[in-house]
């Protein structure tokens, strides 16, 4: 058995760093995902793009952006940026906990708009007046695409109960 020699361990050695095996986890579930949306079952079919069709789009994103992780060199990772932001990605993540959560019964409008203000607030924006137009411009811009525009209907929550 031949010893490799150093240049062939180093460049072994850095084949298989967290990175790439994080790239390799990224493409093998984008994979998986696009199998199962060839392969399963479509309930809903009515309009000029099939039901899977958008999915699939974001899929191949998916596929080329991890594949673009694998092959671009970058420097290595520092730390201790994470560590500064490891709070403000817990809140964030309870946030939208939340967020997913009372959408059901509060409704989207609503639950959009706590939301986006608590998105602020959290950022340490405390113009609040701004925060109440940006949050309530962009829920309702967005329940206007969807429920007009793509004929998607959002949760209504407690509304349904009242408005209809």
């Amino acid at each position: 058995m031949e010893i490799p020699s150093t240049e062939e361990y180093l460049l072994m050695h850095n084949i298989f760093k967290g990175r790439h095996i994080l790239g390799i986890i990224f493409i093998l579930i984008g994979y998986f995902y696009l199998y199962l949306s060839h392969n399963s079952e479509i309930l809903y079919a009515g309009s000029v793009l099939e039901a899977m069709d958008y999915p699939r789009f974001l899929l191949y994103i998916w596929l080329f952006l991890s594949v673009l992780y694998l092959i671009i060199p970058r420097e290595k990772m520092d730390l201790s940026d994470f560590k500064m932001a490891a709070p403000l990605i817990v809140k964030m993540a309870a946030l939208m906990s939340i967020y997913v959560f009372i959408l059901g019964h509060v409704g989207f409008i609503c639950s959009s708009m706590a939301f986006l203000w608590s998105f602020f607030y959290l950022f340490k924006d405390r113009r609040y007046i701004r925060m109440l137009s940006i949050s309530g411009l962009s829920a309702v811009a967005l329940w206007f695409v969807f429920e007009i525009i793509l004929q998607t209907p959002l949760p209504l929550g407690f509304w349904a109960e009242i408005l209809y």
